[in-house]
């Protein structure tokens, strides 16, 4: 089975693996630092294009924790895209602190509350960590590496599309499309047109 990040916890990993099936679900990009730190002591930051580490990483608490394995692929493409995405959030989170545009979830705000009230600032120490996890994409998967390599779980990982390109539908070709009317009298009324 593969899947998206939004698969990823410990009860759904744990699931999967007790129903005995076979996973690749990708990571969170936040996790690099944690799970890359050791590689990064012995090597550096400099990680070739197209490269793969592998890792592990302890997922649950207490009798549901399991120990996983994490292939992470380093792209420069990749790279380029997530620094462009950083500096444009950058850019956004400054015109948030200079009070140019209204709070909302920014990834790089944190927002403080003093005696003259809340106050947004940038938190530059967030966009260099988010910096330095650049062009990495991590993948959690209970496949050995013995049955398949890096490079074959990031290959799998990669043919998602395929799977859910199949599942795309426009409106039009649903005969009977989903409405989303709360009150009896607009459901009647859209049943009726």
């Amino acid at each position: 089975m593969v899947a998206d990040a939004g698969m990823l916890s410990a009860d759904n990993l744990n699931g999967l693996e007790d129903a005995g099936c076979r996973f690749i679900v990708a990571s969170r990009q936040s996790h690099v630092p944690y799970d890359l730190g050791d590689h990064f002591e012995r090597h550096g930051n400099y990680t070739p294009d197209d490269s793969t580490i592998e890792t592990t990483r302890d997922m649950g608490t207490g009798r549901q924790r399991r120990t996983r394995r994490v292939v992470y692929h380093y792209s420069f493409k990749r790279h380029k895209r997530d620094d462009k995405t950083i500096n444009a959030q950058g850019v956004k989170a400054e015109k948030v602190a200079d009070g140019l545009r209204p709070v909302a979830r920014d990834r790089f705000v944190t927002v403080t509350t003093d005696a003259d009230g809340k106050k947004a600032e940038v938190n530059w120490d967030v966009i260099e960590r988010a910096r330095f996890c650049a062009g990495f994409k991590g993948y959690v998967t209970n496949i050995g590496a013995d049955v398949m390599d890096g490079a074959a779980v990031v290959a799998a990982y990669r043919d998602l599309w395929h799977v859910e390109e199949s599942f795309r539908m426009a409106k039009g070709d649903l005969q009977a499309r989903p409405i989303f009317h709360r009150k009896r009298e607009s459901i009647d009324e859209y049943s009726v047109f």
